[in-house]
């Protein structure tokens, strides 16, 4: 109590010294994009500390992507800080906000759990449950999957493998839309723009 904690200090310390690195080369050797959660000042340790960076993907005190998200009127694009819904949404009020839900289910987290994941191919599974599922709701009605990875936990060989399993399994099927969620946000406004009593 009131100690550092070094073994989780570790782990944590795992994500950006090896396990981002890994899950960013997972996605750019398929071609994939993916949207990624950081603190900007973290992102700036982890480069000067560990020498290397992802190009395009920190520039400054202010990500690329985080500047892209913010408006011109000060506020952000969308938030995600949702688990409602598996499409994106309209709060109303003076200013409509678009939210699009993110995951606690469809997440690397639950390797941590108890009752979750002992082993890459039971993540696997449950990602290939949801995608087939979602899937063919689709054919009735457009659906979004969204997946929860961290560099501590996915970043791990074994588990950057299933993660590799499961993006060539998406890749191979039709109507696929694998994309950053700023894509997310800016074809919902295109096509269902907010509509006040909607």
């Amino acid at each position: 109590m009131g100690e550092r904690d070094l073994s989780v200090e570790g782990m944590y310390e795992y994500g950006s010294r090896a396990g981002v690195w890994r899950i960013l080369e997972v996605f750019r050797s398929r071609g994939l994009p993916l949207t990624a959660f950081a603190v900007g000042r973290t992102v700036e340790v982890i480069a000067r500390t560990c020498g290397r960076r992802p190009v395009g993907w920190y520039t400054g005190r202010v990500s690329r992507n985080t500047r892209s998200l913010l408006r011109e009127e000060g506020g952000f694009l969308y938030s995600s800080d949702a688990y409602n819904d598996d499409l994106p949404y309209w709060l109303p009020g003076s200013t409509p906000h678009l939210v699009i839900p993110y995951t606690l289910v469809n997440n690397d987290a639950r390797y941590l759990l108890p009752t979750g994941f002992s082993s890459g191919e039971d993540f696997v599974q449950l990602l290939k449950d949801a995608f087939d599922f979602l899937w063919e709701e689709g054919a009735e009605r457009p659906k979004m999957m969204s997946v929860g990875l961290h560099g501590r936990i996915s970043g791990h060989p074994a588990r950057a493998m299933a993660l590799a399993r499961f993006l060539d399994y998406v890749r191979n099927r039709e109507s696929v839309w694998i994309c950053r969620r700023e894509e997310i946000a800016r074809h919902w406004m295109a096509e269902h723009p907010f509509e006040p009593g909607a």
